[in-house]
């Protein structure tokens, strides 16, 4: 599944969830087709070749034609045929099955390679704002690419690692999924919230804060109907106004997350008659 071409490119850097997911949902149609195609009762290595090209162009557009991730992908074949067992005259039947299954076989191991990849970009959404306004954030992200993947860590706006709001975040985004099943736009409005506590120059301690607070309010948010307390709502919604308030004229970028905490509560208040 290597390449000999040696490339030297630089990694391609994601800016948001939202590119991320764009690309795992393409890698995901992929599998999809591969699923139908392995169903039929006889399978044509035309076809299986052409699909075979599809994927290689979709791995070139998700990591870049001249990066190292794609230099693995770039000679890579599905097919590929099970040794033979006999020597001298093969019986054409006992020939054709064995292409059969090394077709099968090749669809096989492209399905668990692509969902690999797809394994790989999910672990990279960690450090990503969740709703596509990432102009901020490419500098810090290329910091996040260049280190070796066994640092699980998100960036502060001073530049410095830091693993305090790792769990925050993945709560929120596990939340804020689940609330958009029914509320999209109130899911939209805690994404740009999040984002913009993440982007915003606040003391570590408050930003720390306030992403624990919108984790605990979109954990209430995401429950069922019967089992969501509006009194904890109206708590928690308390809690981070004042916390994203407090010293407002003091922090850069204040005006920023201002219009999202506001969209928030309001549709929150609204939604669920707080």
């Amino acid at each position: 599944m290597s390449s000999t071409s040696g490339r030297r490119g630089a990694s391609r850097v994601f800016r948001s969830v939202l590119e991320i997911d764009n690309c795992i949902e393409m890698l995901r149609n992929r599998i999809s087709d591969l699923s139908e195609f392995s169903a039929k009762s006889e399978l044509s290595s035309d076809e299986v070749n052409a699909i075979g090209s599809h994927i290689i162009n979709n791995l070139r557009e998700v990591f870049g034609h001249d990066s190292p991730e794609f230099d693995r992908y770039e000679n890579w074949r599905m097919s590929g045929l099970p040794g033979r067992v006999v020597t001298g005259f093969e019986d054409p039947r006992r020939e054709a099955a064995r292409k059969q299954q090394g077709l099968r076989s090749g669809i096989e191991k492209t399905v668990t390679e692509l969902e690999s990849v797809i394994r790989q970009l999910e672990e990279k959404k960690a450090f990503l704002p969740m709703s596509g306004h990432a102009q901020e954030y490419d500098s810090r992200e290329a910091k996040v690419q260049a280190m070796p993947a066994e640092h699980s860590i998100v960036i502060n706006n001073y530049g410095v690692f830091n693993t305090g709001k790792m769990e925050d975040i993945r709560l929120i985004k596990i939340n804020v999924a689940e609330v958009k099943k029914e509320h999209p736009d109130l899911a939209r409005n805690f994404e740009q919230l999040t984002d913009a506590v993440q982007l915003a120059v606040l003391p570590e301690e408050q930003k720390e804060r306030a992403l624990d607070c919108i984790g605990e309010l979109t954990t209430e948010l995401a429950k069922p109907e019967q089992t969501r307390k509006k009194w904890k709502l109206t708590e928690k919604l308390e809690s981070l106004g004042k916390l994203l308030t407090a010293g407002a004229n003091a922090y850069d970028g204040y005006e920023k997350v201002q219009p999202h905490l506001q969209a928030a509560i309001t549709a929150v208040r609204s939604l669920f008659h707080i």
